[in-house]
């Protein structure tokens, strides 16, 4: 069954509603409606969409004007002309003679892309409940509005970006308040797991969810996390390998460390359902050899280049060594808020931004001493307006590869109101106008 639409279409002239908590609707204050018209929703898969312009007819073309995208490069303004534009320059010219099993781009095959959104469950002051409780209720509003998965971060120290050191006992209390979005770690640190008790935690969330988890793994960073597990962290590498070689074995049901040992509940089919966080392009490849989905993280942190011409080759280097009949996947994650328009944004997320960025300097990862526009451009950051955010969206170049679009606001911690408004907007403005439909039914075979 069909989600009932959650959103009341923007319109200048009145008032606008949204549901809160699925009990009814409130007026959205008017410093937070979107001026302007509501963006038609695309009817195309992103192939298509991904070569139209904002406020564009179907053929391609848009009235004349610039439009100023809120990107993490700068302000870049897009000369908008009634003749077709080529959006999609980036592309690698032999994308589109690739067969879907190393296809580099969305094709008519290929017609809908996924939407995700990513909490690290961050909030203001010491109050974990309601930080808790928020973060739940983004889950809630992404099933209304027909996000198709929910991602968490795990985190044991706040000082790694999060609040969330149990991400499947959480995610099972999503599970309980949602019908139909997808629910997955972006990512758990396996170092720190035991794998045969990770297969446990994420096959009962499974069951209870009606087999809507997604597992992402990934390697960690953190010195003091690693000492405090009692793990060495200059083997990290090979304990992500040996560890997910294991919890491979328990989701598909063999037999793990003991005679007769396996995995209760039984797991469901994790085939496609596993998925690797890499930050280099033989880390692409190494995740393409085990048959894992590919997850890109919003910034390429040691990099002068922006992060997605530092992360297309990754995604290309995963795609040329993917040699498993089935499709491979691609989740980009990304930062994006849109608001009314750019002041607005910057007001929610500017300080947090460019905070973390002066944080990340101190460690080697950022140049020290950025300002706030060096911050949001080494974070990658879409922002302002959605018809700006999604100019700029166009403008990505990993974009055109992916199967799943993670949106996320952190490091940014925006008000609550704010953070939920911004998945409207989402949801309603800046996805379809890329391609994205939500999902009519639940989608539980992970594809």
């Amino acid at each position: 069954m069909a989600p009932t639409p959650p959103f009341t279409a923007i319109h200048p002239a009145g008032p606008e509603t949204r549901p809160v908590h699925g009990t009814g609707h409130v007026r959205v204050p008017p410093d937070q409606r979107v001026p302007g018209r509501r963006t038609e929703r695309a009817d195309v898969g992103t192939g298509a969409a991904l070569d139209r312009v904002p406020g564009g007819a179907r053929d391609g073309t848009a009235a004349t004007g610039p439009v100023t995208a809120g990107t993490a490069a700068g302000r870049r303004t897009v000369p908008v002309t009634s003749a077709s534009v080529p959006l999609t320059r980036h592309r690698r010219t032999n994308d589109t003679a690739r067969s879907l099993k190393g296809e580099h781009s969305m094709t008519p095959a290929t017609p809908r892309f996924r939407l995700g959104f990513l909490t690290h469950v961050q909030g203001r002051g010491d109050d974990p409940a309601r930080t808790y409780r928020d973060a739940q209720e983004l889950f809630v509003v992404a099933d209304e509005l027909g996000f198709d998965t929910g991602w968490v971060a795990q985190h044991h120290v706040p000082a790694g970006g999060g609040g969330l050191s149990s991400p499947w006992t959480f995610l099972a209390h999503a599970a309980a308040r949602t019908t139909r979005i997808r629910l997955g770690t972006a990512i758990t640190v396996l170092p720190l797991e035991d794998p045969v008790r990770l297969a446990e935690d994420i096959a009962v969330v499974d069951t209870l969810s009606g087999g809507r988890v997604e597992i992402g793994v990934g390697s960690g960073y953190s010195d003091t996390e690693y000492a405090a597990f009692g793990q060495d962290i200059t083997r990290k590498r090979e304990l992500t390998s040996e560890k997910l070689s294991v919890l491979r074995r328990a989701l598909s049901g063999e037999e793990v460390r003991a005679p007769g040992f396996r995995v209760q509940p039984a797991p469901g089919d994790f085939t496609d359902r596993i998925w690797q966080g890499v930050f280099s392009g033989p880390g692409a490849r190494h995740a393409a050899a085990g048959g894992a989905n590919l997850l890109l993280n919003r910034a390429a942190y040691g990099f002068d280049a922006p992060t997605d011409e530092v992360q297309r080759p990754w995604a290309d280097a995963f795609l040329d060594a993917w040699d498993r009949p089935r499709r491979p996947r691609v989740g980009l994650s990304r930062f994006v808020f849109p608001a009314k328009d750019r002041r607005t944004a910057l007001r929610q997320i500017g300080d947090d931004v460019h905070r973390a960025a002066l944080r990340l300097g101190e460690s080697g990862a950022f140049p020290k001493d950025l300002d706030v526009d060096g911050a949001l451009r080494r974070f990658h950051s879409f922002y302002g307006h959605p018809d700006e955010i999604t100019a700029a969206l166009r403008e990505e170049r990993v974009l055109p590869v992916v199967t799943d679009l993670i949106t996320q606001f952190n490091p940014a911690v925006p008000d609550h109101d704010a953070a939920i408004r911004a998945l409207e907007l989402i949801a309603t403005e800046v996805a379809p106008a890329l391609g994205w439909k939500p999902a009519t039914v639940p989608d539980l075979a992970g594809a």
